[in-house]
């Protein structure tokens, strides 16, 4: 299923995305189960935009201007 979305994703920056949403979603998911929180949508999407814009900072030159355009279309 992985790499169906990524062909039909069409980007070199697939892996980037997919792995911060992983680490978003785990995160969230320790919250709820170590700390008791509330899943709210609305702040995971947050959280998952301030967690790629970190991954933007880290990335390939060549990356980051793609990463960065992705980030910001992202609603």
């Amino acid at each position: 299923m992985v790499l169906e979305a990524r062909s039909s994703f069409g980007s070199p920056i697939f892996r980037e995305i997919f792995i911060t949403a992983c680490w978003t979603i785990w995160t969230n998911r320790n919250g709820v189960i170590f700390y008791n929180d509330q899943v709210n949508i609305n702040t995971a999407k947050r959280q998952f935009k301030n967690e790629l814009g970190l991954v933007c900072l880290k990335a390939k030159p060549a990356r980051q201007n793609t990463l960065n355009s992705w980030r910001d279309n992202y609603l």
